[in-house]
């Protein structure tokens, strides 16, 4: 079973016994090993893992058990062992590559910014510009028919994790500040979606990030009126 397996000092998520953080692997490599047919009580486990660090990992560990959320809700009794999507293999596979780079995790994370990356996107296509010092770089793309014929927040979404593909040697080990004109895709970025490809998305973007040790904060248009960085 996966609990009391952390703790918080004053400026960090601690969890201090390695035997624990391979307890959890462990638990972790034997639900991905018997995929797709799950015990809802084991996915629970480390559901209730995940949450109990949302004091540190927000919005992580908010957007990361998402589909297990879902998964667990469909079930009669805490012993059934039922078939779970690939939302929740794929959120058992982030858990289990990145569970040792949060420990050290700093809680009180400094809120300056080194670089501003503004995204846009339309109906044809995307646009972003990063600002770091006094350089400013640009990036812009076309979406494909089958891109267009999607949603405004999936376009939205794209835009963002185009542009930081696109800004990956720049933005390596930077704090980022991320400005969208969609306030829904922010939410999404903060708090997951139901819609299993816009939640893809939004993993996705957290995944680059994490690979690539960009510390980032998402906000809209309205705060970035108030904030625009001096050139």
């Amino acid at each position: 079973m996966v609990r009391d397996c952390h703790r918080y000092n004053s400026n960090a998520l601690v969890i201090p016994e390695k035997k624990k953080i391979l307890k959890l692997k462990s638990v972790l490599t034997g639900l991905i090993h018997e995929f797709p047919n799950l015990s809802v009580r084991d996915v629970a486990r480390v559901s209730g893992f995940v949450i109990s660090l949302t004091v540190a990992l927000r919005p992580v560990a908010r957007l990361f058990p998402r589909q297990m959320y879902f998964f667990i809700q469909l079930r009669k009794s805490w012993d059934d062992v039922l078939i779970v999507p690939e939302g929740v293999l794929q959120e058992l596979k982030f858990w289990l590559t990145h569970v040792e780079a949060f420990n050290g995790y700093p809680i009180n994370r400094p809120l300056s910014s080194s670089a501003v990356l503004t995204c846009y996107a339309s109906q044809s296509g995307y646009g972003a510009h990063l600002t770091f010092g006094s350089d400013r770089k640009f990036c812009f793309g076309i979406w494909s028919s089958f891109e267009r014929a999607k949603s405004s927040s999936f376009r939205e979404l794209m835009a963002i994790f185009l542009a930081l593909k696109s800004f990956q040697s720049f933005i390596m080990g930077k704090k980022v500040k991320i400005f969208s004109d969609n306030q829904n895709v922010v939410r999404i970025v903060h708090n997951g979606s139901s819609v299993a490809h816009l939640q893809q998305i939004a993993v996705d973007i957290f995944s680059f990030c994490l690979t690539n040790s960009v510390s980032f904060r998402l906000s809209g248009f309205l705060e970035l009126r108030t904030s625009w960085p001096t050139i």
